[in-house]
């Protein structure tokens, strides 16, 4: 198919993922390769192949079949390596190369292919297996999906990229659970970017292997499973582990960004995560309809998600307590958003009231079932700023039930 497979006049070039470990097969052509060196970084001939350092990642490349050479010098004035420049020649006509995703000490991990044609099919196999999950049949966002998965400390995660400072953009990865019909599999997306919560349960925007950012994003998950899968039919241990999780998330909240008086806020007004869409002074704590209704959302689901009716009980009263707060946002039947510090008030963003007027409907019941207008406000608000990344596209396209 067109997106594993690199053709031209003299010759082509095929190509299998098998984890951390990308295949390469060429017919009748060669392979060169020109790595960008940053100061620090490094290329090197090791036995059977070479390795590239590039910032937190290292790529040992080996080859199976053919020839592999490195031309590299070192640059007195600039005190670093030039860019390397690798070529990879065939053997009767043909290579076979792997690029392993390693660490610094190059240990390449256990029970990945031997050679290209067993990664071939584990990747035919796995990616057959893994669109039966999704909604939509386009094959080539469902690749481009497929194959943005990473392991970040452990935890399965989408990445945009693989280059030096790769991260996981966790609203991304909260949005691709809405590609998937399965509702185990979209909820089991969720837990990734939830997984990498601190312990006082602050959850981080983005995710990187060494680290983690502040959080930059609406607690908006509650309000994604409800639209995007029968949370009813979850596993038993998947609802227990969201149940944890989400009821860890939440506390947060509840702790932090709640009044005596039980209503939400946003610490400065972009904390919500709608860009180019601001409501009051920068640097203000602003109560916002929006983060009530999200917060109703969450409650709904952690109601559903409870594994007694008491607790169950006990967020059912939460959410109804939000949903009543939210009549003191309406001024002559418009949302308003207010300073937590001072009197002022102005009127919500039209990207506010869609989300507000969404994760009410999400809370409020039983026969709620998201429409596909409904999805394109959820992709439109928290997507902004995102339109030209590939695999917000692919998630975005995957959404839109086709099958």
């Amino acid at each position: 198919s067109s997106y594993s497979e690199l053709s031209g006049e003299k010759g082509s070039v095929r190509f299998a993922i098998d984890e951390s470990a990308l295949f390469l097969k060429g017919k009748d052509c060669g392979l060169k390769i020109i790595a960008k060196l940053k100061r620090g970084e490094t290329a090197s001939l090791v036995s059977g192949g070479c390795v590239l350092n590039l910032g937190e990642s290292s790529y040992l490349i080996t080859v199976k079949k053919g020839r592999l050479s490195l031309t590299v010098e070192w640059d007195l004035k600039g005190l670093c390596s030039t860019d390397p420049i690798i070529e990879i020649l065939p053997e009767e006509d043909v290579f076979e190369a792997v690029f392993y995703d390693t660490d610094r000490a190059l240990e390449i991990k256990k029970g990945l292919s031997e050679a290209f044609a067993e990664a071939k099919s584990k990747q035919e196999e796995g990616f057959k297996s893994f669109c039966t999950c999704l909604k939509s049949d386009a094959e080539e966002a469902a690749y481009r999906l497929y194959s943005s998965f990473m392991s970040f400390s452990g935890r399965r995660l989408l990445a945009e990229d693989k280059k030096r400072s790769v991260y996981a953009d966790a609203l991304i990865n909260c949005l691709a659970a809405m590609a998937f019909s399965s509702a185990d599999e979209g909820a089991r997306l969720l837990t990734g970017p939830l997984g990498a919560m601190s312990k006082k349960g602050i959850c981080p925007g983005k995710i990187t292997a060494s680290g983690k950012a502040p959080e930059t994003y609406a607690p908006l998950w509650g309000l994604l499973l409800l639209c995007s899968s029968d949370i009813k039919s979850l596993s038993s241990s998947l609802s227990s582990e969201l149940y944890e999780l989400i009821g860890r998330a939440v506390c947060r909240w509840e702790k932090d960004r709640r009044t005596k008086e039980g209503a939400f806020f946003y610490a400065y007004p972009f904390e919500g995560g709608i860009k180019k869409a601001p409501i009051l002074p920068i640097g203000e704590a602003a109560y916002s309809p929006d983060l009530e209704a999200l917060m109703a959302a969450n409650y709904r689901l952690l109601s559903i998600l409870a594994p007694s009716r008491d607790e169950a009980g006990l967020f059912e009263e939460k959410k109804d307590l939000c949903l009543r707060r939210l009549a003191s946002y309406m001024r002559d039947g418009k949302y308003i958003c207010k300073s937590a510090v001072s009197e002022a008030e102005a009127p919500c963003p039209g990207k506010t009231s869609l989300i507000t007027e969404l994760s009410i409907r999400a809370a409020s019941g039983d026969l709620f079932k998201a429409s596909p207008g409904d999805i394109d406000t959820i992709f439109s608000v928290y997507g902004a700023g995102r339109e030209k990344s590939s695999l917000f596209s692919a998630i975005y396209s995957l959404s839109k039930e086709r099958k």
